[in-house]
């Protein structure tokens, strides 16, 4: 999910951005399922915590729910890519997220403004074109007029530069919108590390 200079595949495509609430179209769930299964594809090989936190299921039911927001990316009439989430913050336990926890750090959170946003892919020949650009800017314009924060979690792993991406594609278009009177920042919440251990013969321990 990288920024970068445009390739071929961006320069040849009409790109234009979505915002829905519920997506009732089944091949266009079944191809943004398709793409949410390509993206996620190498956290297999990277990422000690499972990063699908989705079930096909699931991932259906979330686009039929209206309290999900859906910002998809399309290449012309192509699904390429979505940013997803929710002010309902029980929903957000879907990513193993505490809504306790959101709250205390955002207050706001309690009367509905916070979202956060466990949806978020990019098909893997979008990746490092800027195609993400104009889904981050109508993001920001959504939250903007709601007066609303939005939290998500990354895998480090896999994204060691995910804050300065954000910060690179949300940032400007923050700016854009409120003609520089705002400016976007961050707050870490916590993290989680997975140990493994091993019980060896004690010389070996020991030498």
């Amino acid at each position: 999910l990288m920024t970068g200079e445009e390739n071929d595949v961006e320069s040849q495509a009409r790109l234009t951005v979505e915002t829905l609430f519920t997506i009732a179209d089944a091949e266009l769930v079944r191809r943004l399922w398709a793409s949410y299964l390509e993206a996620h594809a190498i956290s297999e090989e990277v990422c000690i915590q499972e990063q699908r936190c989705f079930t096909e299921e699931t991932f259906a039911a979330a686009m039929a729910d209206q309290e999900y927001v859906k910002f998809v990316l399309f290449a012309d009439d192509a699904p390429v890519g979505m940013i997803g989430g929710t002010n309902n913050l029980e929903k957000a336990r879907v990513a193993y997220v505490n809504p306790k926890r959101l709250v205390a750090a955002h207050p706001p959170a309690a009367d509905g403004k916070l979202w956060y946003m466990p949806l978020l892919f990019v098909r893997d020949a979008w990746q490092r074109t800027g195609a993400t650009r104009p889904m981050f800017a109508a993001m920001t314009r959504f939250f903007l007029d709601r007066g609303a924060a939005f939290a998500s979690d990354y895998a480090f792993d896999k994204h060691p530069d995910f804050l300065a991406l954000i910060d690179k594609t949300v940032g400007p278009a923050v700016a854009d919108a409120t003609s520089g009177t705002a400016v976007l920042r961050h707050q870490v919440l916590g993290g989680q590390t997975y140990v493994l251990w091993t019980l060896e013969p004690r010389e070996t321990a020991e030498g």
